[in-house]
């Protein structure tokens, strides 16, 4: 009866593998070596997204970190506005007033 070598590169007693030929892998074997890359690379994704993931975590922190400042900087322009106004309103009415004395 003839055994069956699983990758150890030793002869498995098989007529047919003689010393001249080729040594054929055990499929299990290339399965294995296949299925170790795949699950390699399925863990380097998974890391990589999660590092994506806390990328896009920083970047929404710092998206409403800086709406949160303009919201603030507008409020702070538009209250500058309002006060230029009342500034040109006062400072129109005392050359109004001005005007007046000199007439």
């Amino acid at each position: 009866m003839n055994e069956i070598a699983y990758g150890d590169g030793q002869d498995s007693g098989n007529p047919l593998a003689g010393a001249g030929s080729t040594a054929r892998p055990d499929p299990l074997t290339e399965l294995e070596q296949r299925w170790e890359k795949l699950a390699k690379g399925i863990q380097d994704l998974r890391a990589e997204n999660a590092a994506l993931w806390e990328q896009v975590q920083e970047r929404e922190g710092q998206v409403t970190r800086l709406e949160q400042e303009l919201t603030a900087r507008t409020a702070a322009f538009s209250a500058l506005q309002e006060e230029q106004q009342r500034t040109e309103q006062r400072i129109g009415g005392l050359l109004a007033r001005f005007d007046e004395i000199g007439q």
